[in-house]
């Protein structure tokens, strides 16, 4: 951590000259929450999940200019649309009397229903929101597109600036990667949080996760427990929460030739009511992250930036955080952008997801022994334990139709082409095959994760 400058201590000085005056350094402005590791033997790096929340006294958030963001697709009929409208207009109920808003209509582009921000009680933003009944819901959702406009709507002002979107976000196809890391980029930089209510009869929470991940906001899914007008009231008050932005972030450890990687490449904003999740890959023995944290004045007013020395325990590896792995592996190939790891509680939702995946996979590879393609079967299994090394039933399917399939010898060579017996991987060696796609989070083409349990929000915590 940072130490007091002594005047005795030359070399301590001049080291302090060489930072900005306008920068202060603070001791313990950021704390670790947690660290989860996994390492899959002594060949592989290992793999950790980190957990990151500012400790500093939080300012009160500045009157702050947001951009409602509704849906107006083709899926927000019926049920969907009422539900959205009770959100709305809880949200606006409950929003602080300072705070100002700008309507917009969002499906294939950003359509602003008014002409300028003003109060949540004024006669603009009731007139805003009584214009969506006016609109017939058509097409599909562009988040890039939207975003992007909605980004334009802001004024040149000096209030801090927030998006809620309220809807289910773009199919479960997902999004363009370059797309989807541009428009991120320009949020951040212009110091822009999205948060969203995701409602609709698909909500693809992985990617408004990753969204609210990215820029510093929240995300809550209404069913069951969480109401649509309890889930709009609760939004109120978390969308505007003041978010500390980490610039000029290293990564370093102690260990010599430490090849380190951090996902999301770009460390995600700072709040203090939830956790901000990183991925790294690499030893973390004498780990530390240096950045500056651009943080709300005590007065709520601007910005300050503070010089930020976080040091990273190492902690053992074990066979229950193989999902962290899991995680990584599927996300580096975008740089971890459509990690949705928001909050302690997304994360925990990731594992469950890739739990239910390895479990999925278990089931599959029972069918296909059971048809006798012991092959296809044990390489079912493989992929099940990669995602979760403790499913005993894994093993137990693994074991058997590895057995079957030498106990074949006619079958044998057509099932496993070249592999021989000493090449069937091992309890003690099983590492995922290079070249096998990746089952879980990572973008296009992968499989519908599902829906947060009834009344999940994102993370917990959020301001009643």
């Amino acid at each position: 951590m940072s130490k007091p400058i002594s005047p005795a201590t030359v070399c301590l000085a001049l080291a302090a000259l060489l930072l900005p005056p306008t920068v202060a350094a603070a001791d313990d402005a950021v704390a670790v929450t947690f660290v989860e590791t996994f390492q899959r033997d002594e060949a592989s790096l290992p793999v950790s999940a980190i957990g990151l929340r500012p400790t500093m006294p939080t300012a009160a958030s500045a009157p702050t200019d947001v951009v409602l963001l509704i849906d107006t697709s083709a899926s927000q009929i019926g049920d969907h649309r009422v539900n959205a409208t009770r959100a709305v207009t809880s949200l606006l109920d409950k929003a602080r009397d300072d705070d100002r808003y700008l309507v917009a209509a969002s499906d294939i582009a950003c359509t602003p229903l008014s002409t300028t921000f003003v109060t949540a009680g004024s006669a603009g933003s009731r007139s805003a929101v009584a214009a969506l009944e006016a609109r017939t819901p058509l097409g599909s959702t562009d988040m890039v597109a939207v975003l992007e406009g909605a980004a334009e709507l802001f004024e040149a002002s000096p209030a801090p600036r927030a998006i809620v979107y309220v809807g289910d976000g773009p199919g479960l196809a997902g999004v363009d990667t370059g797309e989807f890391r541009r428009v991120l980029t320009t949020l951040k930089n212009r110091r822009i949080s999205v948060s969203a209510v995701g409602i609709g009869p698909s909500v693809n929470w992985p990617c408004l996760a990753a969204i609210a991940n990215a820029t510093g906001g929240m995300l809550i899914v209404p069913d069951g427990t969480i109401s649509p007008s309890d889930a709009g009231s609760r939004m109120a008050a978390a969308a505007v929460q003041s978010v500390a932005w980490p610039e000029d972030v290293v990564l370093s450890a102690d260990v010599p030739d430490a090849r380190l990687r951090m996902l999301p490449g770009s460390l995600p904003p700072l709040r203090s009511d939830r956790d901000s999740v990183v991925i790294v890959e690499g030893p973390l023995q004498g780990a530390r992250l240096d950045f500056v944290l651009e943080a709300a004045t005590d007065q709520g007013r601007g910005m300050r930036p503070l010089q930020a020395e976080v040091a990273i325990p190492a902690a053992a590896p074990i066979p229950e955080n193989a999902y962290v792995e899991e995680l990584y592996r599927n996300a580096r190939d975008s740089d971890g952008v459509y990690l949705p790891t928001l909050g302690r509680e997304g994360l925990d939702l990731a594992r469950n997801v890739i739990r239910n995946e390895a479990t999925a996979l278990v089931k599959m590879a029972r069918q296909a022994e059971a048809s006798g393609a012991h092959g296809s079967a044990m390489r079912l299994a493989y992929a099940s334990l990669r995602k979760d090394p403790d499913n005993v039933d894994a093993w137990v399917m693994f074991t058997a139709a590895q057995k079957n399939l030498f106990e074949d010898e006619n079958d044998a060579d057509q099932a496993v082409g070249e592999m021989t017996e000493e090449e069937v991987p091992t309890p003690e060696a099983l590492r995922a095959p290079a070249g096998e796609p990746a089952i879980g989070f990572g973008g296009p083409g992968l499989p519908d994760p599902g829906l947060p349990e009834r009344g999940q929000e994102f993370p917990a915590g959020t301001p009643e």
